[in-house]
């Protein structure tokens, strides 16, 4: 046995809580069971004989399915099988190893085949299965029913066995199937995971306790619960119930190391929590027993604003949000060249701080005992100078600037000035413009603005503006499509986004794994900015019946201005607005406009690029309005 396997003894009391009466749990009515363990082994075991679905203490001679195997396959499940039966405690570990791996090693090596070769699952799932089945050893039972927990939280088996699957599994222990149940029902809810399970997992399956810690966010903290399934969002929804958040879009979920050097938003990398942390627990366990590292959580998990949507939001969270901004400032995260802009903004932090009596020793103190990246650029009392011009210019001396005033205006300046570090980032794209120019492997930062490309050799942390190599504007955009699989049963999608420029009408094909994602979260913003969009386009001519006709006469190309937003027209196909050109107002059909997706009026480059688009739309005939 290895050093970390847990005691026999704490296993024997531990199978109190699992419930010893296995086949005792008569969910399903037994004329309305499906296909059970046994069956499905006569008709898919290579193995015929009549144990062959049954525990056993020795060597199984290839995988138990019968498909087609390559030599590695086969290889490779027969080192899962002695994984699963090292970890069961059904032989001895190999002392003779020269690299012995502990309970997690085994879990982590038998959860990352099935996540990373398809092919393996059902496997995987018929050789614990048949550990347990009429297996004597309590003990031995009772890990192999944590194991199922852990590989059911990781992957899905096939349609063909996950009735088979749930019948095993509600015949099992009567106080640990239902755990069981919930960690494979959440993995058919969110997905399959992307890497085998952690540390704090492993511990969670043993207790049969969810995984607790805080989350950090400025202003407070707040305490949530995890399992192997949970998402950024769902952990977001939990910090909602503390008295300083209100809910807004654009929040995520951050996993850091504790001497926070190095931070990933969840919601841009893994769609689970665990994945990120798994990562920073690799960071930390190289040497460390895994039960001292599921004990100390070496990682810490923040709430941060990832992304400003393209509307103002209102106050809330305005707190954390300026405190994340100023906390940025200072270890590097936003920065700017410009000596005016960070001097205004040592200004607008006096402020907050101190008040609206500027103090200049006082500020001088400040600036030396909190430095933000930048200052190197000249000396603390060159920054008072400054810091102190910047207060006198925006009479901050005044008693009706108040502290909510300045910290809206830092907030709408990070908005305009570090749009690109306030983005949702997709890894691992692939883009294919126009059907002729492809770029592989680039990262897509989704922001208020819109879609910006950065390529391969510019990490995704560092990039700005001028890393991009494409950038679509939501203002440029008139349609993204639905997402689709590249081929049948394919995990990676596409989806398009067609957009307007001065050369014409494109379309951007995008492939990800995460392209479901990044086209929701594009899609979302593309159409908030509709709805409150005020402005339209004519797609037609139209005239009104009458000179004294209450409907508005136009042109192809002319601009209608709504007074309210489009989302507030009242349906029936008709709308009031004022035609830009005759300055003229009156009702006209709807559907002889296109909304623009713009939250100020176009400029007139956009304007004149759409007038070209609408050209190209095959109009609607006045006999259909």
């Amino acid at each position: 046995m290895s050093d970390d396997d847990l005691d026999f003894d704490e296993i024997e009391s531990a199978f109190t809580f699992l419930g010893d009466n296995e086949g005792g749990n008569d969910y399903l009515d037994i004329a309305s069971k499906p296909e059970n363990f046994k069956q499905f082994s006569r008709k898919y075991f290579q193995d015929k004989a009549v144990s062959a679905y049954k525990y056993t203490k020795h060597p199984i001679q290839g995988p138990l399915l019968k498909q087609i195997w390559g030599d590695e396959d086969t290889e490779r499940m027969l080192a899962v099988w002695y994984a699963i039966v090292r970890f069961m405690g059904d032989i001895p570990s190999d002392e003779n190893d020269d690299e012995p791996m502990d309970n997690l090693q085994k879990v982590q090596f038998i959860c990352n085949v099935g996540i990373t070769r398809p092919n393996t699952r059902d496997e995987i799932f018929s050789q614990v299965c048949k550990q347990l089945t009429e297996n004597p050893s309590k003990p031995s039972r009772a890990r192999g029913w944590i194991l199922l927990a852990l590989v059911c939280g990781s992957f899905l088996p096939s349609e063909a066995l996950l009735g088979v699957l749930k019948n095993f599994i509600n015949n099992g222990p009567s106080k640990y199937a239902p755990f069981i149940m919930k960690q494979l029902e959440r993995t058919i809810k969110n997905g399959m995971r992307e890497h085998p399970p952690t540390a704090c997992e492993l511990m969670m399956c043993f207790k049969k306790q969810p995984i607790k810690f805080q989350v950090h966010f400025f202003v407070g903290s707040h305490d949530v619960e995890c399992d192997s399934q949970a998402t950024n969002q769902e952990l977001v929804v939990q910090c909602y119930d503390h008295a300083a958040l209100n809910p807004e879009l654009g929040l995520g979920i951050y996993i850091a190391s504790p001497t926070m050097d190095m931070m990933t938003s969840v919601s841009s990398g893994y769609s689970h929590v665990l994945d990120t942390i798994f990562e920073y627990e690799n960071l930390a366990s190289q040497g460390n027993d895994w039960r001292l590292v599921a004990a100390q959580q070496p990682w810490v998990v923040m709430l941060r604003k990832e992304v400003f949507a393209p509307w103002f939001e209102g106050k809330v969270n305005i707190d954390l949000i300026y405190s994340q901004i100023m906390d940025g400032l200072i270890r590097g995260i936003y920065t700017t060249d410009d000596d005016v802009e960070l001097a205004a903004l040592l200004a607008q932090r006096y402020l907050v701080k101190f008040g609206n009596k500027l103090n200049a020793s006082q500020l001088l103190d400040d600036l030396r005992s909190h430095p933000v990246a930048g200052m190197q650029r000249h000396a603390a009392k060159d920054w008072a100078e400054l810091a102190t011009e910047a207060f006198d210019a925006r009479e901050y001396y005044s008693d009706s600037v108040s502290v909510e005033d300045v910290k809206i205006d830092v907030i709408q300046f990070a908005r305009s000035r570090w749009f690109m570090e306030f983005s949702r980032r997709f890894v691992h794209v692939s883009l294919t413009l126009d059907a002729e120019k492809t770029m592989e492997n680039v990262t897509v930062f989704v922001n208020g603005r819109g879609l910006y490309v950065v390529g391969s050799g510019v990490q995704s942390g560092q990039a700005k503006y001028s890393d991009a190599s494409l950038h679509i504007l939501f203002s440029s955009m008139v349609g993204i499509s639905s997402t689709s699989p590249t081929h049948h049963g394919s995990q990676i999608h596409t989806f398009t986004v067609s957009y307007v420029s001065d050369n014409g009408c494109h379309k951007a094909k995008f492939v990800a794994l995460a392209a479901k994602k990044l086209r929701d979260f594009a899609d979302q913003f593309l159409r908030g900015i509709t709805f409150r969009s005020k402005y339209c386009m004519a797609t037609i001519d139209y005239k009104s019946p009458g000179t004294n006709s209450e409907f508005l006469s136009f042109s192809q190309g002319d601009l209608i201005i709504l007074p309210k937003m489009w989302a507030e027209v009242e349906e029936g196909g008709w709308a009031s607005g004022i035609c830009e050109r005759t300055k003229k107002s009156g009702d006209f059909p709807t559907a002889n406009v296109v909304i623009l997706p713009s939250l100020f009026r176009p400029s007139s480059a956009t304007l004149d690029v759409f007038r070209e688009y609408v050209k190209s739309i095959a109009p609607a005939s006045n006999d259909e309005l």
